[in-house]
């Protein structure tokens, strides 16, 4: 008798969870029996993989993380990216200071021109070649001090 009172518990036990189960997913509106990846779905690459994807080296997709750009995760001493951070990465366009060549020699002319403004009218020396009443630069006849 006990025997079968175990069997009709475990019956009735399967047969609540088994309703419990179908009204939950009615009530949520998936099917609980489909295995849903522990990662929400999201694809993981190595840095090789990211860098084949955005056409770029992977010391390029390195740099990326190095600097901030790009998001990654670590699994012990695996790097990964996420397929979705990359593609944003790559839609925000590139960050931070231009190296382009015009960009650079912008930025020296507008230095130069600082510096010009303080250069000595006299001998067009910096200010700091002139001290204790010339101009310390050789062979240069200017006695101006500058402030």
């Amino acid at each position: 008798m006990l025997r079968a009172m175990s069997d009709l518990e475990t019956a009735f036990r399967n047969l609540v969870a088994e309703v419990v189960r179908e009204e939950l997913e009615a009530f949520l509106g998936h099917d609980s029996t489909q295995a849903r990846p522990a990662n929400g779905g999201r694809r993981y690459v190595s840095p090789a993989e990211a860098a084949e994807i955005a056409s770029v080296s992977p010391a390029a997709i390195r740099m990326w993380i190095h600097r901030g750009r790009l998001k990654h995760f670590r699994v012990g001493r695996l790097l990964r990216v996420a397929v979705d951070d990359l593609h944003a990465a790559m839609a925000a366009g590139p960050r931070g200071p231009s190296y382009m060549p015009e960009d650079i020699a912008e930025e020296v002319f507008r230095q130069d021109e600082e510096q010009n403004k303080t250069r000595c009218p006299v001998c067009l020396h910096l200010p700091m070649w002139h001290a204790h009443g010339r101009c310390r630069v050789k062979n240069c006849a200017c006695t101006r001090r500058l402030a």
